[in-house]
Order: structure tokens, then C-alpha cells, then sequence
């Protein structure tokens, strides 16, 4: 893999999070490695998409005291 800059954007329900250059390099680094080991994954890649959804009626924590 190419070590290019990387920039990472944080969306949560539609709203961008503002992070920093430490933040972009270390996030971006971290899910580029992980993505590297996959098989079948191109080093060459020049944009990597990850969704994540959470189903909250999967939610089956009855601790009172859980914060989300």
C-alpha cells in the first residue's frame, strides 16, 4: 500500500464529527492495516467505505446504569 496522506470523515446519523490530523492519521492507519490482511483486497485501493449500524432493538442490556 501506498503511503499516501490519508483523511478519514466521521459521520454520525448524517452529522460530520470534526477530528483532527493525530486522529485522521491514527484512525486511518489502523483501519488500513486491518483492511490489508483481508484477502482479495487490492494495496493499490484509493478509497475504503465502512458503514456501521447499530439495531437498537437488538439492544438487550437492562443495566439502569449503561450510558450511551
Amino acid at each position: 500500500m501506498s503511503r499516501g496522506e490519508i483523511e478519514v470523515e466521521i459521520r454520525i446519523d448524517g452529522e460530520e464529527i470534526e477530528v483532527n490530523r493525530f486522529v485522521q492519521e491514527m484512525m486511518g492507519n489502523a483501519i488500513a492495516g486491518a483492511i490489508s490482511a483481508l484477502k482479495g483486497v487490492r494495496m493499490d485501493w484509493n478509497e475504503l467505505k465502512i458503514t456501521v449500524n447499530r439495531n437498537r432493538s437488538a439492544n438487550t442490556n437492562t443495566n439502569t446504569n449503561h450510558v450511551e
